[in-house]
């Protein structure tokens, strides 16, 4: 989808359609991959610490 700047149309779309989801459905998806993104740039921007309760979920780059 980036690739194609937004446009999904073919294949993709085609079997995300005959795997019986919706159009809305789709759209859902894409509402929750920009909601994810604008919330990682966010807290990466701003530092935000992680919740102590979910720090043995935290994600660390290996070397």
């Amino acid at each position: 989808m980036v690739k194609e700047r937004g446009w999904v149309t073919g294949e993709p779309l085609e079997s995300f359609l005959d795997a019986g989801f919706t159009d809305q459905q789709a759209l859902e998806v894409v509402l929750g991959v920009a909601m994810k993104t604008l919330s990682n740039y966010a807290n990466h921007l701003t530092g935000t610490l992680t919740n102590a309760e979910f720090a043995h979920e935290a994600w660390s780059r290996t070397a």
